[in-house]
């Protein structure tokens, strides 16, 4: 993965790319952490090949992880 957006659901922009200048390569994990008070979010991953996929409406506050392809 080459970038990883978080917004609060339903919002119209985007989060900043929260590994940076990281690139998180297949099998490994990103640690976040989000604001305080918030559940629900739209998680958004920029792939090597060009691809995203995006995730809506995941209850951060009680998975414990998101897993992407």
């Amino acid at each position: 993965m080459d970038e990883i957006h978080v917004s609060p659901a339903g919002s119209r922009a985007w989060g900043a790319d929260r590994p940076g200048q990281d690139v998180l390569v297949p099998g490994r994990f990103a640690r976040t952490g989000l604001p305080a008070g918030e559940c629900l979010h739209d998680i958004r991953v920029a792939l090597a090949d060009g691809r995203a996929v995006e995730r809506r409406r995941v209850g951060t506050c009680t998975a414990s992880q998101v897993a992407f392809p």
